[in-house]
């Protein structure tokens, strides 16, 4: 989406003021904050598709690929990170 459209996806100025978007973190790194902070990860998964269609979506997925961004299959069909967490 960055290289289609100059901003990462859901993180346009006016995504900003209608979802309170403010900046895209690698579930990675989300994995790690909440173990940080004390949480417990019960589950990750992914959902939502990720909003690009017919070229800009064989494009992107086609760099991604060769970037190796993804991890799963799952995480490169899907747009959004869905964590189940539990405070021990």
């Amino acid at each position: 989406m960055l290289l289609c459209v100059g901003h990462a996806h859901f993180f346009s100025r006016k995504d900003y003021h209608t979802s309170g978007h403010i900046s895209p973190v690698p579930w990675e790194i989300l994995e790690e904050h909440a173990r940080q902070t004390g949480w417990q990860l019960l589950e990750t998964a992914f959902a939502g598709n990720i909003g690009l269609q017919g070229l800009h979506r064989k494009a992107a997925l086609c760099l991604a690929g060769l970037m190796g961004t993804y991890t799963s299959r799952q995480e490169k069909t899907f747009g959004c990170t869905v964590m189940v967490l539990q405070k021990p």
